[in-house]
Order: C-alpha cells, then structure tokens, then sequence
C-alpha cells in the first residue's frame, strides 16, 4: 500500500511504535528462553539435520533429509538451518541455535508486519496487527506445537515479501524490484510449496496495488519473476542430485479444517489426524476475528467520517479479505471438492491447513482496519475535532495490544523436556517414524551375567502399531547366547500411545546363557518388531542397529 499522509491514525511519536514492534514480541518468545527445548512435533530432528549441515557447509546441494523424507516442494529447504549455523558456530548448542532462530522468525514476523501495516493504517494501527500476527494461534503452534522449523522462518519472512512488494508496485524501481526478488527467492529456499503460493498471491496484490496507486507494475512484476528464477537457481543443485521427491506420507485429502474449528477455544499438542476431533489448534484468534469483523461492519453503518475516507477504506478491506476468506476456503472441507478435481496444486502440500500460514499477514491487517475503525469512533466521543491524530485513540490502542495478549497468553505454556539430545540419533526406525536417541548397556559375556539395555525413544509421527523391542547377545560366530523381548516399559507405554515429540525410556535385562563363553567380540542387535507377525522394523538399509556396550 502506497503511503497516505491523511492515514486516519497517524500517529505523532512514530519511534514510540516502531520500538514496540521490536518489543513486545518478547511475550512470544519468551518461553524459548527455557533451558531445556520442547516436545514437538519435529522432536530433536532440527537439531540433528543442523548438526549434519556443520560438516557439510559447503556442500550446495545439502538437504535437511534425517527423519525426512525429500520432496522439494512439501519438505524443509536449507535456508533456515544456515541462518542456524551461524549461532552454531559462536558455540551455541543446536537446541540453542534452533531456538534463537525461532525468536528472531517470531520478531521478523511482527516487524515485518509492522513495516508493511503502517504505510496504509498508520503507526498505531501497524503495531497493533504486528502484535496480533506474532500472537496468532496458528503461529505460535508452528513453533510450539509443531516446532515446524521451515515454515516458523518462512513466517517470519513473509510479511516482508508483501512489504517489498508494495514499495515495488508503489514506486518502482531497480532497486525495490531486487529487493522483491531477493525476498521471494529467500522463501523459496525456506520452504519451496508455500513459497509458490505465497507468489500467487504476491502477484494478484502487486497488479493491485499498482492499479491502485496508478503506477506501472512492470517494476513490481519485474521482481516476481526474478524472484522466482533465483529462488529455482538455488534450489536446482538439490534437485539434480536427489529429484524432485518422493510420493507423500500423509493423506491430503483427510486433513481438511471443518469450519468449526476455526474458532475453536481449546489448544491441543497432539498432530493432525483426519475427522472432525483433531487436538492440533486452527483457530483464527477471537481477538483478531473480532477486530476483522468490526473492521468489515464498521463502513457499512457509515461512521467513517466521509464518503471519501469509506472509500479508501473500501479498496483495502476487501483485498484483505477476500485473501483470508481464500486461505480460509481452500484449507477447509468445503474446498475438498475442488481439490479432488484440481489435485496438481495439492503437490505442493502436505496439509491442506498450511495455506491458513498464508492468511496471516492479512488477518492481521484486518485487525490492525478494525482497530483504526475503533479509533476513529473513540476518538470523536472523546470529543477530539481532527480524527487524523492518534493521541486520543491511544488508551484504545493500549487496550487492545493488552486484549490481544491475553487471548494468546494461555498458548505461550509449551511442553518442555530437559533430555539433552545427543548430536545425531542412533537410528531411525520405520518411514521417519521413531528416532532412538540414545542406547547403552551395561554388564559383558560371560557364563548366566546379566546385561541391561538401557534406551531413549522419540516419536516422530502418530504411530498405528504396538512395536516390541528386541535385545540380542550375540557371540563373534553369530550364535545367539541371550535374548530379551518387551514392549516399552514392560508394555506400560506401547508405541501406539506415543505421540509425536515424546521421549520414552525404557529398559531391558538379559540373562546370558550358564555355558555362555566370557570372551570379546560379541555384538548386540536392537531393534522393533510386530509380535503378531514378527516383521521387524526398517532402520535406514538395516532391520536393527548394533549397540556397543
């Protein structure tokens, strides 16, 4: 949006804003300053793959692939683990790292929104939808549910896009137009399928946006399609050297959003699972919505001031909402149809509920039109003669920033662990299913000893069967001396009740045979199997992994 210097908030202190964009996204992040990490959905996997991309920094064709499958467009580029790196190597641990990289997606993401808000809402109105974007449900579950490491930085990134691309279609520009380009690009090798949406929706509004400051796109344009020519240069070493990807795990047409749970009060930690009863939160924010709804009542009762100010009010309030409606519709039951008939675009998704990641920035900017809506009103039953100024409205503004906050501040409690990950897992079992962490044993070869296995387990993904886990002592000649066979935790924690992010211990003890030899060379296969069909477990090339005592 084109700078209005008649913005109906426009807000005389403007530092006084901008540094609270840079601040109070400290209530959304503060719980990643816990010592520990968290139980997510990704489990330690961030922390493995940036582990791994350490010894491979210059490799341009390097891929997050532990407990990952490769896809292009669904799976995690490599931008945000080298944004990771660079913490890594002043010596932060992974978790650490990750989780830095984490805050700084949250506070990008708000001043961000800030930037782009404030040059059509006024400064006021600009921080007040940064703060309800950086403490919207659905992104604070992408860091503290789903620790969806990817798509948290492409959060933080996209606000900026549409930033870049309103100066590109305000103005024009060589410069601007690289800008774009950059930032589209640095999306695209963030996470490549929501990249490709974001574009879509980049486009409409730079044609827009350039119509409505009665400006040539050609600029604008110019910088979208660069955007997407750097964005596939960079991500083309991958391609060569692994494909496009492999089919998808998960069944995109049993994840849609039914409509109810849209608005939703209750916050879950467990994954997706197809049905109407999912615990994972898709709810728009009860303060954001309400804002937005005032926001789209507010012109039709008529109290903006003049015909003239309903107007240009008009042009922004539909273009924000028809992109929340649109993100809305096709992540939701009722665009299941649609989908069916048009399955190319769902190539790029795993979930159909990841494009409600993109309604963000414009829910926000809704919230941010209501609130200056609210301003105006306020600020003439205060009896203030020019609506234009802002200092009036600031007890609202102050308000609503607090409203907003205490709508979210039940979200900010994640489920923390203090198990400190080791650099890279022992194995992972199965399609990325569970990750053993860590295995030891206690005890050696000899006549009846006992030995003790002791392990750490972590789910990755929502696991359908009861697996047991298998402890053999082996002798150099292959002879099996000794075996122990149990569920987890003597079947007081089965697999199937695991959920994704989950760290389970367990033990197991063997007995050796009396006549067993007290010599070296014996090997310990561990592993996971089917009691009913005794089909063991893939572990990468392996159905097992050999633990040295």
């Amino acid at each position: 949006m084109s700078g209005n210097s008649s913005s109906p908030d426009r807000n005389p202190w403007p530092r006084i804003a901008t540094w609270l964009a840079l601040l109070l996204p400290v209530f959304a992040w503060a719980p990643l300053t816990f010592p520990g990490y968290f139980v997510l959905h990704s489990g330690f996997l961030p922390a493995f793959n940036l582990n791994h991309l350490m010894t491979h920094l210059t490799d341009p064709a390097w891929a997050p692939l532990i407990g990952q499958a490769h896809d292009v467009w669904r799976s995690e580029r490599a931008l945000p683990y080298l944004l990771a790196a660079v913490p890594r190597l002043l010596g932060l641990p992974a978790t650490g790292a990750v989780k830095l990289v984490f805050g700084l997606s949250l506070t990008a993401g708000a001043v961000g929104v800030y930037a782009w808000a404030r040059r059509s809402l006024g400064a006021w109105a600009g921080l007040l939808a940064a703060f309800v974007y950086v403490l919207w449900p659905i992104n604070l579950a992408t860091v503290y549910v789903r620790g969806a490491f990817a798509e948290a930085v492409f959060l933080g990134l996209m606000p900026w896009v549409l930033w870049a691309a309103a100066r590109a279609a305000g103005a024009g520009g060589a410069g601007r137009a690289a800008l774009l380009a950059l930032l589209m690009a640095a999306t695209f090798w963030t996470q490549a399928g929501l990249a490709a949406w974001l574009s879509i929706i980049c486009l409409i509004y730079l044609v827009l946006e350039a119509r409505r400051a009665e400006t040539a796109p050609w600029a604008g344009l110019a910088g979208w399609a660069g955007g997407w020519l750097v964005g596939l240069a960079g991500l083309a070493p991958v391609i060569l050297r692994n494909g496009w990807g492999s089919a998808p795990r998960v069944a995109f047409a049993e994840h849609f959003v039914y409509p109810h749970q849209l608005l939703l009060a209750g916050w879950g930690f467990g994954p997706s699972i197809p049905g109407p009863d999912d615990t994972l939160t898709y709810q728009l924010g009860i303060v954001a919505f309400g804002l937005a709804l005032f926001a789209l009542v507010d012109p039709a009762l008529g109290r903006v001031r003049t015909e003239n100010a309903r107007h240009q009010q008009r042009g922004p309030l539909i273009l924000f909402s028809v992109a929340v409606l649109m993100c809305v519709f096709l992540s939701s039951t009722l665009a299941a149809p649609l989908w069916r008939i048009f399955s190319l675009p769902a190539r790029t998704l795993t979930y159909p509920w990841q494009l409600l990641l993109l309604g963000g920035p414009w829910a926000a900017m809704l919230a941010g039109l209501g609130g200056s809506a609210l301003a105006q009103v306020w600020a003439r039953a205060a009896g203030q003669t020019d609506v234009a100024r802002a200092e009036a409205a600031l007890p609202l503004y102050a308000g609503l920033l607090a409203l907003t906050l205490i709508g979210s501040y039940s979200y900010l409690a994640p489920q923390t662990t203090l198990v400190k990950p080791p650099d890279a897992p022992v194995a992972i079992f199965g399609e990325d299913e569970i990750a053993l962490l860590s295995a030891g044993i206690r005890g050696g070869p000899g006549p009846g000893h006992r030995l003790v296995l002791h392990t750490e387990w972590q789910a990755l993904r929502p696991i359908a069967e009861d697996y047991t886990i298998f402890f053999h002592a082996m002798g150099p000649d292959g002879t099996l001396w000794g075996q122990a066979d149990s569920m987890p935790q003597g079947g007081a924690a089965p697999t199937s009740g695991w959920q994704p992010g989950q760290v389970v211990d367990d033990q197991l003890r063997l007995t050796l045979k009396p006549d067993t030899p007290a010599e070296s060379g014996f090997t310990y296969p561990v592993g996971l199997y089917l009691w009913q069909t005794g089909a063991r477990l893939p572990a990468g090339s392996d159905d097992k992994v050999v633990v040295q005592p």
